[in-house]
């Protein structure tokens, strides 16, 4: 699963941005790094795998700075999003009602003889 993992990180100029870059070229499975941001203040990583954690780890360890996680998503390629789109269901449901019988219970009778046959003397 590839995933976009953007973080906030406040870097001291070029030196601080150097080192954030290194910290995560050095975690295995990324792809792609920039920076990005008004203040060039959040790095974005892009990878297959990425431990999200353990970046986030490195970075406050390395760097001596808090470094928070703004977002984590998943990228899709472009063959991947054409079969999404494909796979996506139709807005219409359908309600499916099962009709089953009624239960019937089981009558019993008892036999009742107005005029018994037997003999009352014996």
């Amino acid at each position: 699963m590839k995933q976009k993992i953007v973080m906030k990180i406040p870097m001291n100029g070029q030196e601080g941005r150097q080192k954030a870059l290194e910290i995560a070229t050095k975690i295995g499975a990324v792809e792609s790094i920039a920076i990005q941001g008004k203040e060039g203040d959040q790095l974005v990583v892009i990878g297959t795998g990425v431990d999200v954690i353990k970046l986030l780890q490195a970075l406050r360890k390395k760097l001596k700075l808090r470094a928070d996680i703004i977002s984590v998503e998943e990228v899709k390629d472009g063959d991947e999003a054409k079969s999404a789109e494909k796979k996506a269901p139709s807005a219409t449901s359908e309600a499916i009602y099962v009709h089953y019988p009624p239960y019937t219970y089981p009558t019993y009778s008892m036999g009742y003889d107005p005029v018994p046959n037997t003999c009352s003397i014996l």
